[in-house]
């Protein structure tokens, strides 16, 4: 069975604060968009992962402590699979970019397996498809549905919002950035009492998303925690940001904890055009649309 893991950008993305465990309280909203990565899973006697495409970084993880083969394992467990699978997976999403693509690719794993195995995938199926995704990171169960989101707590607490239409030029630097660092960053910019962008309420780009609005109604409430300490830590990051509105974004953002930035533009021509200028400059760009 093929199927598509598709890559997401953060619309909006707010810290709130830390909880007593050190995770930290997020209000954000997801959309996913047409990047995405290929795999093909097949019943097998045991649980195999080969790793090709474009955007597989040296020294991959291809064991046990991959998030795809932990997805298949923990399918296999939960639901007494006899045997094991043989996963394919074609990575051309780009990895340490916050666009979710080791997230997608779990869900995608949890998504084939539910068909492959699954005669019914009722609420009591799904109720365990989600509580092995949220035991595999926060960004899994978003990726179950995709779609447009907007989550709380870690990121795990989901309601669906209608899908908005937009096209989009992403581009990720040379630089990758891990998530636990650019928290780490996060941290120690506001324990050091620097001055940190505000967030704007979260309402003002979630109502013109419920009224499915274009993007222009809702591109001037983007907004991401991360891009102060970001820019500030890997300025060649915000250089990007610029970049993209030079060549003609109207809006742009970080995606999650980066270091992908994404730049709204008026039509899929556009974003091509955009992104073959950004390519022709050695970057890593692409145009992409909502899916």
């Amino acid at each position: 069975m093929k199927i598509q893991a598709p890559a997401k950008v953060n619309l909006y993305l707010a810290i709130l604060g830390r909880l007593p465990n050190g995770y930290h309280e997020l209000e954000t909203v997801f959309h996913t968009v047409s990047l995405s990565d290929t795999l093909e899973v097949v019943p097998a006697p045991k649980i195999s992962l080969k790793v090709t495409g474009p955007q597989v970084p040296k020294n991959f993880p291809i064991r046990r402590d991959n998030i795809v083969w932990r997805a298949a394992a923990e399918f296999i467990k939960a639901f007494g699979v006899k045997g094991g699978l043989k996963i394919s997976l074609r990575k051309n999403i780009p990895v340490q970019a916050g666009l979710g693509g080791g997230s997608t690719d779990a869900a995608a794993v949890l998504t084939a397996c539910s068909k492959l195995f699954l005669k019914k995938c009722g609420n009591r199926e799904k109720a365990v498809l989600h509580k092995i995704a949220k035991g595999l990171g926060a960004d899994v169960p978003f990726f179950l549905e995709g779609g447009c989101a907007v989550a709380g707590g870690i990121g795990e607490k989901l309601k669906k919002l209608p899908p908005a239409r937009f096209h989009a030029v992403i581009v990720k630097p040379k630089i990758g950035l891990s998530t636990p660092e650019v928290y780490g960053w996060y941290d120690q910019t506001l324990d050091g009492g620097k001055p940190l962008t505000p967030a704007p309420e979260i309402r003002k780009i979630l109502s013109p998303l419920r009224s499915r609005k274009p993007s222009g109604a809702w591109a001037e409430y983007l907004f991401n925690s991360f891009e102060d300490v970001v820019f500030m830590r890997a300025p060649e990051v915000g250089r990007i940001k610029s970049a993209l509105i030079a060549q003609g974004c109207y809006a742009a953002l970080l995606s999650g904890s980066g270091s992908a930035l994404f730049g709204l533009v008026k039509s899929k021509a556009e974003g091509e055009k955009i992104s073959r200028k950004l390519r022709s400059q050695g970057l890593k760009a692409w145009a992409v649309q909502a899916v």
